[in-house]
């Protein structure tokens, strides 16, 4: 590399160092001006909407920036550069050369040189020019500079198409997160308003009927025939039902509006905790319990508590009816991730409708054979989910079940 080949290289390269987007091309073109000295040097582009002619993106002319132009092709150098795809050089006496080129006669330019600019997928994107009104010998030598940065210059015309397009991509999709806040604040505001008139305004209606019924029942019921009784016990059945109904709602409510505070949970202690309050209040049961020691999660402790209390209770539920009752909680890793599993060798359920098991209110067995509502399971789907992981089920009629979920690893922040 010869000292005047490695002086320009460098001169060029300091002058850019520190410059992206439109300040780097209006930075090398005033470092190109410089460094040869030239009358003028533009970046110019073709016209998308008009392919005929040319617009410089950045000039320099008389040792500042100057005004974009738009340069017809026609009868112009450039219009050579563009035919022939290489470099072109015309050393001299170019307004002879281009008699009805405005800019050229216009700029009183002698010489002038075009370097092509091409874009990623091949095609001519636009040119770098040099013009003079003298005369210009190293003309070679100039395209070998101009050419080592060639690539660079098309990569940042490219950003710049590219920025805009993103900048507006970006503020449409803060408009739409400003309005789906807006629109989640009012549907909270609803939610609240919705749980407050459901444990109060609700409930208290329930409770007088509930409670009339009773008195009816205590009161009047040896003036009652059998089937009026039969009548009145459906009657506090369902207020029963219904307050569970409610409660559910309630609790579904309270899991959704709960601020996820996250911390390491041991899974392991709260499933015994759990399942000693079971026992306790079922001593006579004899349910053979298997937890898998140590089992770590990263999650909100009194949501993950409240998930696992709701799987340990359908599992001790359903195999109430199982000479030897078996439940165990482990855990292992699948594909880089932890997998959380309670089984059960309970009633399980048919696995063609394992889509129903996590919705609200949906049971697969009759409430004759077991008791309850159908909304554990859609409270520990929204817990999981609430965390930004998965829960799904398998089991088959009278050979158990099992269920399993998934939680994102320790990350930093709040969910």
């Amino acid at each position: 590399m010869s000292n005047r080949y490695k002086y320009a290289v460098d001169h060029l390269l300091a002058g850019v160092s520190t410059s992206t987007g439109q300040a780097y091309l209006d930075d090398f073109v005033a470092q190109l001006s410089e460094l040869f000295p030239t009358d003028y040097a533009a970046i110019a582009l073709l016209d998308g909407d008009h392919p005929d002619r040319l617009e410089t993106l950045s000039m320099w002319s008389g040792g500042q920036r100057a005004e974009n132009i738009v340069w017809p092709l026609s009868g112009s150098p450039g219009a050579e550069v563009i035919d022939s795809a290489a470099p072109c050089t015309f050393r001299s006496r170019v307004q002879d050369r281009f008699p009805d080129d405005a800019v050229v006669r216009r700029t009183g330019v002698q010489s002038y040189i075009g370097v092509p600019l091409f874009a990623s997928s091949g095609n001519i994107l636009g040119m770098i020019i040099l013009m003079d009104r003298q005369s210009v010998a190293d003309d070679l030598f100039v395209i070998d500079i101009v050419q080592l940065f060639a690539d660079r210059i098309v990569a940042e015309i490219e950003r710049l198409r590219t920025e805009p397009a993103a900048l507006r991509e970006q503020q449409q999709l803060e408009h739409a997160l400003h309005h789906c806040r807006g629109d989640l604040h009012t549907a909270r505001k609803e939610l609240e308003a919705f749980t407050y008139a459901v444990s109060h305004d609700l409930r208290g209606p329930l409770r007088a009927i509930d409670g009339f019924s009773e008195t009816l029942a205590v009161d009047y019921g040896d003036r009652l025939d059998d089937v009026a009784r039969d009548y009145l016990q459906r009657i506090r059945n369902n207020a029963r039902q219904l307050d569970q109904l409610i409660n559910a709602l309630l609790m579904l409510s309270r899991v959704t509006r709960h601020e996820l505070r996250l911390s390491p949970v041991d899974l392991s202690q709260l499933c015994l905790r759990i399942i000693g309050r079971l026992q306790q209040r079922n001593a006579e049961r004899k349910v053979t319990v298997r937890v898998q020691p140590n089992i770590k999660a990263y999650g909100d402790p009194e949501l993950l508590a409240t998930a696992l209390e709701h799987l340990l209770v359908n599992a001790w539920k359903f195999t109430v009816n199982v000479a030897h009752a078996r439940i165990e909680f482990s855990a292992e890793e699948q594909d880089g991730a932890i997998v959380y599993r309670l089984s059960d060798n309970g009633a399980g359920f048919n696995i063609a409708y394992a889509n129903r098991l996590f919705e609200i209110f949906q049971r697969l067995h009759g409430q004759q054979t077991f008791e309850g509502i159908g909304a554990g399971l859609a409270i520990v789907k929204r817990i999981i989910d609430r965390h930004g992981g998965s829960v799904w089920a398998h089991g088959e009629v009278g050979g158990g079940a099992s269920f399993y979920f998934k939680l994102p690893e320790q990350r930093s922040g709040a969910a």
